[in-house]
């Protein structure tokens, strides 16, 4: 009992470190931050037999998404999709792309003021598919060959970020890039996004993925129109929300257009697509039709809002403050617990050695100290320690170690 309470103070006196550990482990960063929207978007019309991928925020790695975020910058910040884009087909050599005005932006035509993880920043000669430029007039202009539409280009831009040096700062520092990865990418359906939150620790998920395989339990509302019920039971329940889907397009009613085919939710929880071909007049025929592009690897996928956001946690997420900061906040919380463990520490053994030496003369046993370490009988006492060698009336030894501050 007394040498377990030498070693209680030890752990004490180790575990100022353990306080400081997760003193500088936050729940939230003390970081300039502005949190990443989700965005999903089609190239193309999606129909029964072409169907189109729906692509959204987040690089494929292995069986993550990557996705990049910004901290810690200095200077203004903008949503690309916020902004009021114009496409310029002719009137410059280096048409056709789009330009759009920041206020307050500092365009000076550099390419150290600005920084956009979308695309490569460059200078207006030689330019390149997939770049970024600043021109005069408060004016950002990009180059992505991809798109020919001001419209469809805005969309496509929303929740992408452009940081810049505003015109009343006098220096600008890029922001620190960090990686975080995903097990879902980040999505949006209509005004309903995932918004990941890097200060915070957090994944908002707003978007819910179904995918269709044909073993759901469907049936027939009206002529080839499928419904399912139960589809989800957090399905927002709002007839006209929007949605998307890799093979169908988005209706508004249940019956707008006899010869339309397309999917809609609606109340209840429920999920309605019609589909038209004359094999496929039950049921039955459309589970199967369902079960072959699952097959083929094109599954029917649905992306819907969720009438209650589901948060998750960012894996392996940790908020550590600048290294000035800890210095400055522990310098002297350390040094109060080492000198107050050191003192503890010296008045515990003081007391252990005078314990043990009534102890030894209360029951007549035979003590001695020995001052380095020397052959004996098991190896109870470490190496190069002072230790305790006490004897059992029918001479069994027992060593036990001498702790000094």
């Amino acid at each position: 009992h007394i040498f377990l309470r030498v070693f209680s103070k030890i752990t004490i006196f180790a575990c100022v470190f353990c306080a400081f550990s997760a003193w500088a482990d936050t729940t939230t960063c003390d970081i300039d931050y502005i949190p990443v929207t989700g965005n999903s978007i089609q190239n193309g019309t999606p129909t029964p037999t072409n169907p189109v991928e729906i692509e959204s925020v987040g690089t494929k790695v292995g069986n993550k998404y990557a996705v990049q975020v910004a901290v810690n910058y200095d200077g203004g910040v903008v949503d690309l999709g916020t902004l009021n884009w114009v496409y310029l087909t002719t009137g410059s050599v280096l048409a056709p792309y789009f330009y759009a005005s920041i206020s307050n932006f500092q365009s000076s035509g550099s390419v150290t003021n600005f920084y956009c993880n979308e695309y490569k920043a460059t200078k207006r000669a030689g330019l390149e598919d997939k770049t970024i430029f600043a021109d005069s007039n408060h004016t950002i202009e990009v180059r992505d060959l991809s798109f020919s539409d001001a419209a469809a280009f805005k969309k496509a831009m929303s929740g992408k970020y452009l940081y810049y040096q505003r015109a009343t700062d006098e220096t600008w520092v890029a922001p620190t890039l960090k990686t975080v990865y995903l097990d879902e990418p980040l999505r949006k359906v209509g005004e309903y996004a995932d918004v990941l939150d890097y200060k915070n620790g957090t994944i908002t998920r707003n978007v819910g993925v179904k995918v269709l395989d044909g073993t759901e339990s469907w049936g027939l509302h009206s002529i080839n129109q499928y419904g399912i019920a139960n589809f989800n039971t957090n399905l927002y329940h709002k007839r006209d929300t929007f949605v998307l889907t890799t093979h169908l397009l988005k209706q508004t009613a249940l019956i707008a257009d006899a010869k339309s085919e397309g999917v809609l939710l609606a109340a209840g929880s429920t999920l309605y697509i019609r589909r038209f071909a004359s094999q496929m007049s039950t049921p039955a025929d459309f589970k199967s039709w369902l079960a072959e592009q699952y097959a083929n690897g094109t599954p029917v996928t649905v992306y819907y809002p969720l009438e209650t956001p589901v948060v998750e946690q960012i894996e392996n997420w940790s908020c550590i403050p600048p290294i000035t900061d800890i210095k400055i906040a522990t310098t002297k919380f350390v040094d109060d617990e080492f000198a107050q463990a050191e003192a503890n520490l010296a008045a515990t053994v003081q007391t252990i050695e005078s314990v043990v030496s009534r102890t030894i003369a209360q029951t007549g046993q035979i003590a001695t100290l020995h001052e380095t370490k020397q052959t004996r009988p098991d190896e109870s006492c470490p190496a190069n320690m002072k230790c305790l060698l006490v004897q059992d009336e029918d001479g069994t030894p027992h060593w036990y170690p001498i702790i000094e501050p």
